[in-house]
């Protein structure tokens, strides 16, 4: 990263364009802030904030939620997905997410020690990627007592199993 600074007030004088290297994971989130000037007397620092921002769509009738996901750390976002009720067990629905990644940065200048400004850029966002795409299967829903059922046939099949084995 290079960083571009100018100061110019009565008795001091600084500019220059330093290349900064940074993390990689310090673009979501909020990185620690990244020193780019540093004489003892004027320390002037850069903080990132990063985020992907993702779009959810699906093909048809079908709804998800949420719509929006937004990543501000490396983690796994879950989907909710709901077919509609003339949907076909075994029918596809395409599941894409379109992203894009926003950031702002906030500069920090001290003096001596002492914080004299801090000031936030504007936000700017950047797309590009191509949509992370998935295709999942329609699957029927197991009514409750059907679960129940089930439930309670393998424990009596074990009691039985159970007593039987006894004798």
């Amino acid at each position: 990263m290079t960083v571009n600074y100018s100061i110019d007030r009565p008795l001091l004088k600084r500019s220059g364009s330093p290349s900064i290297s940074i993390n990689p994971e310090w673009l979501i989130g909020d990185s620690p802030p990244i020193t780019v000037y540093d004489d003892g007397a004027v320390r002037i620092t850069v903080t990132i904030h990063g985020q992907i921002v993702g779009a959810v769509s699906l093909t048809g009738n079908e709804s998800a939620t949420p719509t929006t996901v937004v990543w501000t750390k490396w983690e796994t976002k879950n989907i909710t997905v709901s077919a509609t009720s003339n949907a076909q067990v075994g029918q596809k629905i395409s599941i894409q997410v379109t992203t894009r990644y926003r950031v702002y940065f906030t500069v920090g200048v001290e003096l001596i020690g002492l914080e004299v400004l801090t000031k936030d850029s504007p936000s700017k966002e950047v797309s590009g990627s191509p949509p992370i795409q998935s295709e999942i299967a329609v699957v029927p829903e197991m009514p409750v007592w059907g679960l129940l059922l089930a439930i309670i046939l393998a424990s009596s099949t074990a009691t039985i199993s159970k007593k039987l084995s006894r004798r």
